[in-house]
């Protein structure tokens, strides 16, 4: 998120190259990618300002969500299998318990 906030004037006495725009965020603080995201840049339906932060936020949290489109499955599944797997523990570890004092009383 920070890259896409990051641009600014470069200050006085930074030379950069043709094409390239400064970046605070970026080594060197050269990037040559165009600054994308401006204030008042779309409309959002809900009303919510269309500020370059909340742009950048939500252009951030897509790509997120678009790298892990299974995450909320996954989080169910791996909390089920914990579930069972701790409860399979408990059972044993109660049965072997059991076993035990069993054999203790037996002496």
């Amino acid at each position: 998120m920070m890259v896409l906030r990051g641009y600014h004037d470069p200050p006085a006495g930074v030379e950069l190259a043709e094409n390239q725009y400064f970046n605070l965020y970026m080594p060197g603080n050269a990037i040559a990618m165009a600054q994308a995201l401006y204030n008042g840049l779309i409309e959002y339906s809900d009303g919510t300002p269309a500020t370059a932060t909340q742009m950048a936020k939500d252009v951030t949290t897509f790509l997120a969500w678009c790298g892990t489109p299974f995450l909320y499955e996954f989080k169910r599944t791996f909390f089920k299998v914990n579930l069972q797997s701790l409860i399979i523990s408990c059972a044993l570890l109660l049965i072997l318990n059991l076993l035990f004092c069993l054999s203790l009383r037996e002496r």
